[in-house]
């Protein structure tokens, strides 16, 4: 559907393909035999044990770090999977990534990557990589989105007005992202670079009513607590920062008194 529409794309393939070759080799094999055309490092994220619901797929628990990787490019052509016997064959581009030096202890990355971007250059190989790592990015968005702003517990009547919606709650999902996200890279950085001037001041008069007013911006991390202590989020080993439904609730509760903040200082002529 993408390919006859003219949509670009880079996806992660799960199934190891054959493909149209004389031997009728597997995408694995022809891409691990192709030489090594470029290496850069790649930002692991740290991650959480997860466990489904059903108990039957579990997650390790993950620490962030760096991996240096291989990576190699080739034009593939997959053969049709046996499912569909009547399928066309499919020619794409394939950024195979493999960390060959991997520390003690962790899992090797490894990703096969299929795309319709250019694979002509190093660079062009560098930066379909680089596409896919903006992956964690995205997902995170997408829980403050859904998860966070709990998109999906809202009972509308319409696809209108679901979409309306959508649009109105987006911009505070990358608000709670940003925060959450140079929190993480920047800690010691004043908040003011994410909160308004107004936002910063109403919530330290909130969680700090008996200590003086601050002349300059608290920094990063303090907001974010800050935040997630006005949604019921309480800091422990297990637990050592807010999730988006604690953020979401006190985001709103920090709005709310944000307006209250404003009026006063509107009506004290300030």
């Amino acid at each position: 559907y993408q390919l006859e529409h003219g949509l670009r794309f880079v996806v992660r393939a799960f199934q190891n393909r054959r493909l149209e070759t004389k031997d009728k080799c597997s995408l694995w094999s022809w891409m691990a035999s192709q030489p090594a055309q470029a290496k850069r490092t790649v930002e692991i994220q740290q991650r959480g044990a997860q466990r489904s619901t059903n108990h039957q797929h579990e997650r390790a628990a993950r620490s962030a770090r760096q991996a240096i990787v291989t990576l190699r490019a080739a034009r593939v052509t997959l053969r049709p999977p046996y499912t569909v016997p009547d399928g066309e064959p499919l020619s794409i581009h394939a950024v195979f990534v493999t960390e060959p030096h991997c520390p003690k202890g962790h899992k090797p990355l490894e990703w096969m990557l299929l795309t319709t971007e250019a694979v002509d250059t190093v660079e062009a190989i560098d930066r379909v990589c680089r596409y896919y790592e903006h992956r964690w990015l995205v997902e995170e968005f997408h829980k403050a989105w859904k998860s966070g702003c709990q998109l999906e517990q809202r009972r509308l009547q319409s696809a209108g007005n679901l979409e309306r919606l959508m649009v109105i709650l987006a911009p505070m999902a990358v608000q709670m992202l940003r925060l959450r996200a140079l929190t993480q890279l920047k800690p010691s950085t004043r908040c003011d670079i994410v909160l308004s001037s107004a936002q910063w001041r109403c919530l330290h008069a909130m969680v700090s009513p008996k200590k003086r007013r601050l002349r300059k911006a608290p920094p990063l991390d303090w907001a974010l607590e800050a935040i997630g202590n006005l949604g019921g989020w309480c800091k422990t080993k297990r637990n050592p920062r807010p999730g988006w439904i604690s953020l979401w609730r006190g985001w709103l509760d920090l709005e709310r008194y944000v307006q209250g903040w404003l009026a006063h200082a509107d009506a004290q002529g300030h």
